[in-house]
Order: structure tokens, then C-alpha cells, then sequence
């Protein structure tokens, strides 16, 4: 039994994904197992996989043949069939760093509170974009709901702890699954870049900005963190708050902040945390416009 599964989702991964599986393959950690799971794929990128699990025993390419289809039901086969200790999430697109599993490992058998972690990541292709995000569990729970906590790729988790699964949805589904599991149990970010996201006109980091979609993740998504299912307007002020759109004035805005503050399920000081974050930005973001 391998101590980490991967499991990268694949559709049309031509012509990125065998340097995706060359960048498994070259980790400084070898105990691993890729679960590639191929989403009906149009071109010959499942012939490409079928080579590298040809000399790898340790690869495999396994088909999706249900009715849902996306990332995120990809994601749910790759996660029944896998056997390791750790599950670890990878794009076919994208490049894990030479050291990524070696030193997610250890951070997660070091602390081993934590369920599930991510990491840096840097793009590369058409954006030179670094991630970051909160490190500890207190300040990603706080924050959890006003911006991006996780590059989800880049995330690692114990198997046998998490039963939630991906949603679904036509995109957005990792921040879906990454909220819920925030919500249920102890997580953190190890805090260096060890994943790389290539942007390019097909992925989905490139096309997914869809505002119905956020919409979407945010009707699905509120209730859990208020206790109470918010009004069509309530969700587009939040999502206006977390897009930084125009669409909704900056005294709206910090009314829904206070509303939340007060209605929310939050601890006192990830209260005083999301208020004193929350008020920095809009600072900070009306000093830039100003500018």
C-alpha cells in the first residue's frame, strides 16, 4: 500500500499531461501511486498515460464511465479507488516540484491534527501569478468565505478522515469541496511553493471566471457558514465583496460585512480577524483607485 495516492483528473490532457506525470514520477518521495482518471477524453492523451503505466506499475489510468462527468465526479472515482494513507490532488496541466509529496508528507505527519493542507503556487505559461494564502487553521477558517484559502491542486489530505465529496459543478467544484472540509476539521497551508499551474487559453484557471458560477458556489455554500440560507441579494453583495466588483457601493458592502459579523458562525477572534482584514482591503483597495 502507497503512502500517497495521486489523483489527477485528465480531459483532452494533450500536450501537457505527460509532463504532468514526468513531474510525479521525479519526486524526491517515490512511495506514490497515480490514479490518473480519464473524463472521456476526445484525443489521444489516454494513449499517452497508457505508455508511462506500461514501464510504472505504480501508474493508472482509469476511465470514467458514469453519467457525471467534470472534475469534480473524476476526482470522487479517483478518490474510491485509491489506496494510500494520503490522498494528493494534481491537474494534468500543471507541474508538482521535484520535493512537493516529500515535504507535504512530513508537514502532515509532523502535525498530525491536521486533515488536510495545501501550498504555494506559482503560475507559469500566460501568468507569472504566486498564490499564497493563510497558514493556520484559525485564519483560513476565518477568512474562509471572503477569499481563496487553497490552490486546490495542490492539496493533500488523509483518507481515511474526509468523506466529503466533490460536487457536480461545472466549475469551482475544488473551492466547494475545500470549504466543506475547512468547516469539519483542523487545516493549514505549508508555506512554500512546491506546485506550479500552467495558464493557457484551454485551461480553467484561464476560462472558469464565470459570475453565474460564483453565484452558484456561494448559494450552496453561505448557508453552512451563517446558519441561514441569505437572500438573492445578500449572495450578489457577497460575491461583489469577494470579486471585488463594482456592482454593489462600499456602504453595502461593509453593511453585509457587519450583518455577517453579528449572524455568522464565527468565534470572537475570527471575528476580530475577518473585520480587521475586511477593513484593510477596502483601505487599501480605495487608496489604489484613488491613485
Amino acid at each position: 500500500m502507497p503512502r500517497v495516492s495521486v489523483i489527477m483528473p485528465m480531459y483532452n490532457g494533450l500536450p501537457y499531461v505527460g509532463e504532468g506525470i514526468e513531474s510525479i514520477i521525479n519526486q524526491t518521495f517515490q512511495d506514490w501511486e497515480l490514479l490518473v482518471i480519464d473524463d472521456a477524453s476526445t484525443d489521444g492523451s489516454p494513449d499517452v498515460v497508457r505508455q508511462y503505466a506500461a514501464k510504472d506499475s505504480r501508474i493508472k489510468l482509469i476511465r470514467n464511465d458514469s453519467d457525471l462527468h467534470g472534475a469534480g465526479p473524476a476526482r470522487n472515482i479517483g478518490i474510491e479507488a485509491a489506496t494510500g494513507e494520503y490522498v494528493a490532488m494534481m491537474d494534468a496541466d500543471d507541474i508538482s516540484l521535484p520535493r512537493r509529496l516529500e515535504l507535504q508528507v512530513a508537514f502532515m505527519d509532523k502535525l498530525p491534527k491536521i486533515i488536510m493542507s495545501g501550498c504555494f503556487a506559482k503560475a507559469f505559461g500566460k501568468s507569472n501569478k504566486i498564490f499564497i494564502a493563510s497558514t493556520q487553521d484559525w485564519m483560513i477558517k476565518a477568512l474562509l468565505f471572503f477569499r481563496r484559502e487553497f490552490w486546490h491542486p495542490s492539496l493533500i489530505f488523509r483518507r481515511m478522515v474526509v468523506k466529503e465529496k466533490y460536487p457536480a459543478m461545472p466549475t469551482w467544484e475544488d473551492v466547494h469541496f475545500g470549504v466543506r472540509v475547512s468547516l469539519h476539521h483542523p487545516v493549514a497551508n505549508l508555506p512554500k511553493i512546491l506546485y506550479r499551474y500552467r495558464v493557457h487559453d484551454n485551461s480553467t484557471t484561464f476560462q472558469s471566471f464565470n459570475l453565474q458560477n460564483v453565484i452558484d458556489l456561494y448559494s450552496a455554500l453561505l448557508s453552512l457558514r451563517l446558519g441561514f440560507i441569505p437572500t438573492s441579494t445578500q449572495i450578489h453583495t457577497h460575491v461583489a465583496w469577494t470579486m471585488n466588483l463594482k456592482t454593489v457601493s462600499i456602504i453595502t458592502k461593509l453593511r453585509w460585512l457587519a450583518y455577517v459579523l453579528m449572524h455568522g458562525k464565527y468565534t470572537w477572534y475570527e471575528r476580530f480577524i475577518l473585520a480587521t482584514w475586511c477593513s484593510v482591503r477596502t483601505c487599501l483597495i480605495n487608496m489604489y483607485r484613488a491613485w
